[in-house]
């Protein structure tokens, strides 16, 4: 994954965060994680981009500031 500018960092024994820098191929990852899903070596999903106003939206910059 180092090849398709992807970094992994451990979870837990089972879980494992990829993270992909903004210059990596998306559909390469995802090709290459797919063929590993068809070999039977893993299971994954994905995380979309940031969407405005959802769930996992970059907090405004006063609500920073208010944080306890």
């Amino acid at each position: 994954m180092e090849s398709l500018s992807v970094t992994y960092e451990r979870a837990t024994n089972i879980y494992i965060a990829l993270d992909m820098k903004p210059e990596g191929d998306y559909q390469a990852v995802f090709d290459q994680l797919d063929k590993y899903l068809e070999q039977g070596i893993l299971g994954f999903e994905t995380c979309e981009t940031r969407i405005e106003g959802s769930f996992d939206d970059s907090p405004e910059e006063d609500e920073e500031d208010n944080i306890a």
